[in-house]
């Protein structure tokens, strides 16, 4: 796995009390990772990525970005339930 990193700007605008706008930066840093695919995992990659309508790239991302929100949603609803599953067993 290789790792590079670079700064992203996101600009994020407020109004304040008197209505003026005001500008608020902060620098994010991202950073990449390079996957080693069998042909078939990148056919199916590849598939999904034009039925996306987005690149390889872009739809392993997707994929991953919405794995993650799975396992996040998962994690909070075993957690909030924990009481009950408890007095269950």
């Amino acid at each position: 796995m290789t790792a590079s990193q670079s700064g992203t700007r996101v600009v994020r605008r407020k109004i304040d009390s008197n209505d003026k706008p005001q500008i608020s930066a902060y620098y994010s840093v991202m950073e990449s990772i390079t996957l080693n695919l069998s042909e078939a995992d990148m056919v199916r990659v590849k598939a999904l990525a034009e039925k996306l309508k987005v690149t390889p790239e872009e739809a392993v991302k997707m994929v991953l970005e919405q794995r993650l929100r799975y396992e996040e949603t998962v994690d909070h609803v075993l957690e909030k339930n924990e009481e009950l599953y408890r007095r269950l067993s």
